[in-house]
């Protein structure tokens, strides 16, 4: 057959000696090359090994960027801390009591746990000052919440609820001092009463001044895209290591819904405001069923009295079913400075009282089991109460 048959029938392999070892070299690689990268393929879960690929590490799970399972994380890690707060339906405290015109409008909002003893830090305008709310805990337990206190020049409030300390998860508290414009944030909140949401975004700005409870200026304010929404104020601001470094305030927008300028006190601040509103504010004992009344209070309003209760502190919440009512401790009553029948604390555990710091100082140290001596005036005479410190429940 001539070189010419050949190359009609054999079309490419019809070239020479040289190009036919060119071709078998480039096909033999090709072919070593595929088996390599179905190999390599195979070890990291990708195409050809018969499962999606895996990324995050060791235990990480299959499909998420490390990225989406740090966010997995801190939701999962954090969400236990974050409460809904519903004043709908408000428990107003004793001598605080609004005209019915007076009485704030339901309202939705979120909260954050502080600390082991039950309190709950809010927004001033989630809840009002002159009342409670009800705050339901992410496995979805409700409580009525005791009023404490608030600070209005930070929107700032404190609530307290009977709820078991295993139920009770602190927030973790970062920093807001050294916070950089771009840096990573998380808020997590009930915007429009949707339990649990999270949103991300960055640091948009820092230092901002806002406008916030009843036209007070909030200064040094962080300024967040995070999606801040209705529902949202009360909620924490993260860092990305699921620190709190912000309390969700406020949103700007002309549709009251989030277009990315969002606000939120800095933790700094909060965290300087939390131990003034708890000694200046009402103090819940849960474990004895009593709310002692703070000390300008008690100047205020036991001046007023014989010279012998002056000194001491007035109970003006006794909780029910608890160790203060089985005694048969009965709250002061009374508005406009004055007083109707109710118990003075004058002792405690043969201590003399002279504000509230040293019934403070006596209740910290005890625990469930231990029992308590009270020193009251009771209807105008001086009583003796032993009491026994109860867990919470």
């Amino acid at each position: 057959m001539t070189d010419r048959a050949r190359s009609e029938r054999g079309g490419a392999f019809a070239a020479g000696p040289a190009t036919f070892g060119a071709l078998v070299f480039l096909g033999t690689a090709t072919l070593a090359l595929s088996v390599l990268w179905l190999v390599r393929a195979g070890e990291r879960g990708g195409p050809g090994s018969g499962d999606p690929p895996q990324t995050g590490g060791a235990g990480g799970q299959r499909g998420l960027t490390a990225e989406e399972l740090r966010n997995i994380e801190i939701f999962r890690r954090v969400s236990p801390s974050v409460v809904n707060v519903n004043s709908s339906g408000v428990e107003y405290p004793i001598l605080t009591r609004p005209r019915a015109d007076e009485a704030p409008g339901p309202g939705t909002g979120s909260g954050l746990i502080w600390g082991e003893r039950g309190y709950i830090v809010t927004n001033m305008h989630v809840v009002d000052r002159r009342g409670g709310a009800t705050v339901t805990l992410a496995d979805g337990s409700t409580y009525k919440s005791l009023w404490v206190g608030y600070k209005p020049e930070l929107d700032l409030a404190v609530l307290a609820i009977q709820a078991p300390r295993e139920k009770l998860v602190p927030i973790e508290i970062g920093r807001s001092a050294d916070l950089q414009v771009g840096q990573q944030v998380y808020a997590i909140g009930n915007p429009f009463g949707l339990d649990l949401t999270l949103t991300l975004g960055v640091v948009s700005g820092l230092e901002r001044r806002i406008q916030g409870y009843h036209g007070e200026e909030i200064a040094g304010v962080i300024q967040t895209d995070a999606a801040i929404n209705p529902g949202n104020s009360g909620g924490p601001l993260l860092d990305s290591a699921g620190r709190l470094i912000g309390l969700n305030t406020a949103l700007h927008s002309l549709s009251s819904t989030s277009a990315g300028v969002g606000f939120a006190v800095p933790v700094d601040a909060v965290v300087g405001a939390i131990p003034q509103i708890l000694e200046s504010g009402f103090e819940p004992w849960f474990e004895l069923g009593l709310v002692l009344a703070p000390d300008e209070w008690n100047r205020n309003f036991l001046q007023y009295l014989p010279e012998e209760a002056r000194k001491g502190v007035a109970v003006v919440e006794v909780l029910a079913d608890s160790p203060a009512s089985r005694a048969g401790i009965v709250p002061v009553v009374g508005s406009s400075y004055v007083l109707g029948i109710g118990d003075i604390v004058i002792g405690i555990d043969g201590r003399p009282v002279e504000g509230r710091a040293v019934i403070s100082e006596v209740l910290g140290a005890k625990r469930p089991g231990d029992g308590v001596e009270l020193e009251l005036i009771h209807s105008r005479q001086r009583v003796h109460l032993r009491l026994v410190f109860e867990e919470v429940r």
